[in-house]
């Protein structure tokens, strides 16, 4: 876009007040911690974005940052479409005393550029999750209630976008748990459920867990090995209602994402059976999920989880040690539940 000598001259003027930064550093500061933060148009922010990030527009961030993100010392990274905008946002966010605020050098356009992750447009993600509704649709008319995942992984063809759940990020609500909660692994053997790209694994591994992870789609796992290949996680291709019987009883930490949701109603009990079997004696579990209300049937994929569905972990020998309700997403505003256990009998 061109643009007037004027604004140009603007932005000239304030850029020795602010600290740009690179693509690369953007994605180390914001795996440990800081956030990303769109600044366009609602237009620009609807037709993609990077993964992970959450729009506040120019003309509203001043007057919406302080509401959304009121510490003052947060560390925030913004971004427009080339750099311009983000950089005289980064300075009216100092003068109103945020410490700790850059812009991403190159904007959208490098970000794309670079290959980062990003998040489809909203119309293109309203594509994708109607193409994955019709193949789950079509496996599980068959009697195959998983076959579906190797269908989707595969026919992304290393297309991330394809697949509505994979943002090669950390799930968002489990990050703010966590974070919340200071996680640590300490060595500890983690162990995630049906892990997907592994993103959700590796943010475990930097925390210090020794973490296993495994997925029913071969696609997947592959794909995992590959995109985190440097890394010491072990990846398995399995399923988990036949899972290795070492396994059992076997991890100080488990963590389950959207797994429960994901399979049929009639599979509910014998899912939630599944995954109650592998904390050790002591060991947490945690679940993050869509929710519902007991007294609302969900009326397809994705199958929120209600409290009382959540209730078998109980009866399974689990206590329920924290349960927050977190809102939803911009693109999903459906409520995610969070729920921490502690495994207290062998079942």
């Amino acid at each position: 876009m061109d643009h007037s000598k004027e604004f140009e001259e603007l932005v000239r003027q304030i850029m020795p007040e602010i600290t740009e930064i690179s693509i690369d550093e953007t994605l180390s500061r914001k795996k440990h911690g800081a956030q990303l933060i769109d600044v366009r148009e609602d237009r620009e922010w609807d037709d993609g974005h990077a993964a992970g990030a959450i729009h506040m527009g120019r003309g509203v961030i001043e007057r919406d940052i302080v509401r959304q993100i009121p510490d003052k010392d947060s560390e925030l990274i913004l971004y427009c479409g080339g750099g311009y905008r983000s950089a005289l946002a980064a300075s009216n966010l100092q003068k109103m005393g945020y410490t700790n605020v850059r812009s991403m050098k190159g904007g959208w356009t490098a970000w794309k550029e670079s290959g980062a992750p990003r998040t489809a447009g909203e119309n293109d993600l309203k594509a994708v999750r109607e193409r994955t509704q019709k193949v789950a649709e079509s496996f599980i008319s068959e009697g195959d209630a998983t076959g579906w995942f190797e269908e989707i992984y595969g026919g992304a063809d290393g297309n991330n976008l394809e697949i509505p759940w994979a943002d090669l990020e950390p799930n968002r609500f489990f990050v703010e748990w966590a974070r919340s909660a200071n996680l640590s692994g300490n060595g500890r053997k983690a162990l995630v459920v049906g892990c997907g790209l592994g993103d959700d694994a590796e943010y475990l591994e930097d925390m210090g867990f020794r973490v296993t992870a495994f997925d029913v789609s071969s696609k997947a796992i592959e794909w995992a090995r590959e995109i985190h290949k440097d890394s010491s996680i072990e990846f398995h291709v399995a399923d988990l209602f036949n899972l290795p019987e070492e396994w059992k009883n076997s991890f100080d930490f488990v963590l389950e994402i959207y797994t429960i949701q994901a399979l049929p109603m009639n599979l509910r009990e014998k899912t939630i059976d599944a995954i109650s079997e592998l904390a050790a004696p002591d060991g947490e579990l945690l679940i993050v999920t869509r929710g519902r209300e007991d007294d609302v049937e969900p009326e397809g994929l994705p199958w929120a989880v209600s409290c009382e569905d959540l209730s078998r972990f109980e009866k399974n020998g689990y206590e329920l040690k924290e349960f927050t309700v977190m809102p939803g997403e911009e693109e999903v505003p459906i409520e995610r539940f969070v729920a921490r256990y502690k495994k207290t009998t062998l079942k």
